[in-house]
């Protein structure tokens, strides 16, 4: 995701949060005027891009690679687009390297829909998928290999090479092309060749159900699949089956890898090619293009026996590097400060703009800030023993504090309610109230006390009462495995839940068992809730 987004991202939280106070309306409109300024100077001055004049519009990062060696964001121009970012690789296996897709950690959620996966999404330095849409940009100006990298868990390291890739374009659903495997992890992709795209709102595969939504991904499903790398990011082995980051002929089903990366880079095996002899990579045969007998890869990043032209053109004779690109070198400095100021603004918006008590008050809850003037928001709270912290605080309601830290400071210093608000797909709502609620210290593993249920959701929390909490990798449960790891989610687990709120987001009703969203006693363990809300007051 590009600075820019970020930098909107936060302007719309922070007008959400705090553009109903009225008193508070020119602050905002001078941090969406900063806002907007800081996106036009990183638009305009921090984006690696290649420079003007001669080759100054490289279709992919193998064009790039010919004047510059640093890895990075650059824009790539490939034929009929304005350019869009791509992450380029110029350091492995020779340089050149397009980065297609990469999955480090959980941090980025792949199970999205058809636009998400057209467009793209996450961030090109980290997590992401570049687009389909650019995928078929990129593929269909030439001859393209496809290099899979694959790390397991104890950090073992596979791949696979594709000596032929294309995407095709949308009408064709992104069909897939993939021919030629080579590599130590097994073909896992092959058998995907001539599928569609499948997306958990789009249903493009050969299977009487959606892949995509029984595999919780985006990929070229078949019936339904023997690689599926934007699957869910798991841990290793798992007891699920095939809904990982899986690559079958090396993990198998049920082991989801550590990390991936596709990329693709065109073939770099130049040879010498003339207007009767075409030797080159390049499907639109460079001789007859570019007009003269020479080593041809890409087709014009040197050809000296072109026609001699003057000015600008792409004919003549040339030689690309004598004018290459605008170098990485100032990127560096240039983002550091813009990210300076992006945190000059947070800070700034903070201390003038931020909905909070008047002088003095030291309160320590919301309940504490149940006032007419003080409206819904963000406000800083002080429990006994703490020096503050922010919470939100419905005031609509009744100062409820709506909070998933801290739970502790809080609701040791007296009695609490616990309330619980639960809404489904079809737009149902249902609520759960706890009149005792307690969470105990970390010493305790943040033990839960839970009591005196009122509602109509059904009592699907009390049944964790007494019970310790659990991630995946703090084991505090009764059950012999560890139930944070087998249901995705951070929770007072027994052995295992009758709730799971912290559970995977799927989409309503799905096949896979008690890993979403859930709430047992209303929904079950087979549908995954649209939206939640755990609120606290004082009682």
């Amino acid at each position: 995701m590009h600075l820019e987004v970020l930098l909107t991202a936060f302007l719309l939280v922070f007008v959400q949060s705090y553009g109903k106070e009225i008193n508070k309306e020119k602050c905002v409109r001078e941090v969406a005027d900063k806002v907007a300024n800081l996106i036009t100077e990183t638009t305009s001055q921090c984006i690696v891009s290649p420079s003007e004049g001669l080759g100054a519009r490289p279709s992919d990062c193998g064009d790039i690679r010919k004047s510059e060696n640093k890895s990075g964001v650059y824009k790539v121009y490939p034929d009929g687009t304005s350019g869009f970012h791509v992450f380029c690789d110029m350091i492995s296996f020779g340089g050149g390297w397009t980065l297609l897709q990469r999955r480090t950690n959980g941090f980025v959620g792949f199970y999205r829909d058809w636009e998400s996966y057209k467009n793209g999404f996450g961030y090109l330095k980290g997590d992401f998928w570049l687009g389909n849409e650019y995928l078929n940009k990129l593929t269909e100006q030439g001859y393209y290999i496809l290099r899979i990298d694959m790390w397991d868990f104890e950090n073992n390291h596979r791949y696979a090479i594709y000596n032929n890739f294309v995407v095709k374009n949308e009408r064709s659903g992104y069909k897939l092309e993939v021919t030629g495997y080579t590599g130590t992890a097994g073909d896992s992709f092959g058998g995907h060749n001539g599928y569609r795209f499948s997306t958990r709102d789009r249903d493009n595969d050969a299977y009487g159900n959606n892949c995509a939504e029984m595999f919780k991904g985006g990929w070229w499903y078949n019936r339904c699949h023997t690689s599926n790398l934007n699957g869910m990011y798991l841990k290793g082995t798992h007891s699920t089956h095939a809904i990982g980051v899986n690559w079958k002929h090396w993990k198998g089903y049920n082991y989801s890898l550590k990390a991936t990366r596709n990329s693709s880079g065109v073939h770099n095996d130049c040879k010498f090619s003339t207007r009767d002899r075409d030797n080159d990579v390049y499907c639109g045969k460079c001789p007859e293009m570019y007009k003269g007998g020479w080593s041809y890869s890409g087709c014009y990043a040197s050809n000296l026996n072109g026609r001699y032209l003057k000015g600008t053109n792409t004919i003549g004779v040339n030689w690309k590097h004598w004018k290459g690109y605008s170098s990485l070198e100032a990127t560096q400095k240039c983002m550091r400060e813009v990210a300076d100021k992006v945190v000059n603004l947070i800070t700034e918006t903070t201390s003038q703009c931020r909905v909070s008590p008047s002088e003095g008050e030291r309160p320590s809850d919301c309940g504490d800030l149940e006032k007419p003037e003080h409206k819904s928001g963000v406000y800083k709270i002080y429990p006994d023993g703490t020096y503050g912290f922010h919470v939100f605080c419905d005031m609509e309601t009744g100062g409820w504090t709506v909070r998933n830290e801290y739970l502790n400071k809080l609701t040791e210093q007296g009695y609490y309610i616990l309330r619980i608000d639960m809404e489904d797909f079809e737009n149902n709502h249902r609520y759960a109230i706890y009149k005792k609620f307690v969470v105990e210290n970390e010493k305790s593993g943040y033990k839960l006390k839970v009591a005196d249920y009122t509602g109509n959701a059904g009592n699907s929390l009390s049944h964790h009462n007494g019970y310790t909490f659990t991630t995946r990798d703090r084991d505090n449960d009764a059950d012999n495995s560890n139930c944070a790891e087998v249901f995705y989610g951070g929770w007072w687990y027994t052995n295992c839940h009758h709730s799971n709120l912290n559970g995977m987001y799927l989409m309503g009703k799905h096949s896979t068992y008690a890993i979403g969203v859930y709430w047992s006693t209303w929904k079950g363990y087979n549908y995954s809730l649209k939206t939640t809300r755990v609120m606290i007051r004082r009682a």
